[in-house]
């Protein structure tokens, strides 16, 4: 099997060859790939800065409460990192490491919008996701020292027929490995043991109580999301219609995170002039 970066994979059987010529051919499909940039977009092959992608087919498949934690392992470059393990917790992303004095973070942009972060964003309505490293966010200034991420929901097609998608996902979170402990007999046991070993007498007493905090306080919480999105448009127009909710309870006792959104995006071809919305509740 031979394989390069930017080339396809090409598999070649060498039995009973001495002398093997192999000739890879370029892989096109990943040079004409269209990407969005500060300032519109360009395809990769006339791309000179440094910028990562990803799809959003890659996140449909993800039951996660913030998309943020869905970029984990997925970009090269980029760092995820949970902000605790609340369901409903922030996570922290950093670009080549962290690159500024003052602020460690990335700069947002939501379909041309300026955002703190991404966490109330369904990733099902996700179309692609863009990150600027480097000289291709300079069109942001200051704002993207830290890089920016660039989210491009989901629109519809013009010509189209209305396409109506129901997702439904649901599980159940569970500790995955629990601490043995030792109940009250055995604690009383192995500390008067202790005491007889050192050559004191033992004042620890059997007092008929014995509590688990472990069991008390952990719990499988169930995971639920359920999205509904209508699409299509016309020979001037376009729309994207969606609706989700997710709830996630969580392992912990009194945690948890609910989420209910809404968001339409419309555009509209009037002669000259495209006039683009996207609403979200």
């Amino acid at each position: 099997m031979f394989s390069y970066t930017g080339y396809k994979a090409q598999e070649v059987d060498v039995t009973g060859q001495s002398v093997v010529d192999v000739t890879l051919q370029p892989d096109a499909e990943i040079l004409d790939e269209v990407v969005v940039i500060g300032y519109g977009t360009v395809r990769k092959s006339d791309l000179t800065g440094s910028v990562a992608s990803i799809g959003g087919d890659e996140l449909i498949a993800l039951v996660v409460g913030n998309p943020t934690s869905a970029l984990q392992g997925k970009l090269s470059g980029v760092q995820v990192e949970n902000n605790g393990g609340e369901p409903d917790g922030a996570a922290n992303v950093f670009m080549r490491g962290i690159s500024s004095l003052t602020n460690s973070f990335p700069l947002y942009v939501i379909d041309g919008t300026f955002a703190d972060n991404m966490n109330f964003v369904n990733p099902k309505d996700i179309d692609r996701i863009e990150v600027l490293k480097d000289a291709s966010a300079a069109i942001y200034g200051s704002r993207a020292a830290n890089g920016v991420v660039i989210i491009s929901t989901k629109r519809g097609e013009e010509g189209s027929a209305p396409r109506v998608n129901f997702d439904l996902c649901t599980g159940v979170e569970t500790p995955a490995r629990l601490l043995e402990f030792l109940d009250g007999l055995e604690f009383v046991a192995y500390r008067q043991q202790r005491d007889v070993n050192d050559g004191i007498p033992s004042v620890i007493k059997d007092e008929g109580v014995s509590t688990d905090f472990q069991n008390l306080s952990l719990n499988s919480g169930p995971v639920q999301d359920y999205g509904l999105s209508i699409s299509g448009g016309g020979d001037n127009s376009k729309y994207y219609i969606s609706g989700n909710f997710f709830q996630q309870d969580g392992i912990l006792l009194k945690t948890g995170f609910d989420r209910a959104n809404f968001r339409a995006n419309t555009e509209f071809t009037l002669g000259k002039f495209k006039v683009q919305q996207s609403l979200i509740v």
